[in-house]
């Protein structure tokens, strides 16, 4: 009788931490960062961007230093484009001195595994253009660098402590159950 409340208490603490897990990693959002992110000119690309719980692009903030082009900060007021699941994110500033984008193009899609290295070379995907039609402007191709993710937010590790509480509460349950059971079977005995 012992050994069945162990293995109950076992069984459901096994599932709260598969429940506390899926959920988490459900409901939380996802900050990614550039990870060495250079352009053929020497220059690099820094900064974050953070997908909400539903896939989509909510916050970003990149800098790309001067070489080829003069570099640009782009934030949340300018324009992105990006679907879930896709492997390519533009980002598009409409200010009056500066017309151009920012495209990263990831190997896997961009809510897949991480680190997710970004596609790379001379005329490739990733790039950043001067204009909006950049065979007429000025690009710099992005050479080498990946994105990597950070670690689960607050609300995500709050998840993670109820479940982790909930398994100890029914851990605790199943060990009162079991002393029951042995009092029961002694009783019996008697």
């Amino acid at each position: 009788m012992i050994q069945q409340g162990f293995g109950k208490a076992l069984r459901t603490a096994f599932a709260g931490v598969v429940v506390t897990l899926v959920v988490a990693s459900a409901a939380s959002a996802t900050t990614y960062y550039l990870n060495d992110v250079t352009f053929d000119d020497g220059t690099m690309v820094t900064g974050s961007l953070s997908t909400n719980t539903y896939g989509f692009i909510d916050a970003y903030n990149l800098t790309t230093v001067g070489g080829t082009l003069p570099g640009h900060h782009y934030v949340d007021d300018i324009n992105s484009i990006y679907n879930p699941g896709a492997s390519a994110i533009t980002f598009v500033n409409a200010s009056p001195s500066y017309d151009g984008y920012l495209t990263l193009t990831t190997v896997n899609p961009t809510d897949g595994a991480l680190p997710n290295a970004l596609v790379t070379g001379a005329n490739g995907p990733s790039l950043e253009c001067s204009t909006y039609s950049c065979p007429n402007g000025l690009a710099r191709y992005i050479v080498s660098g990946s994105l990597a993710a950070t670690a689960p937010e607050p609300a995500s590790w709050a998840l993670m402590l109820v479940g982790v509480a909930a398994v100890g509460y029914g851990m605790r349950i199943g060990r009162r159950r079991s002393a029951i059971d042995t009092r029961l079977a002694r009783a019996r005995v008697t």
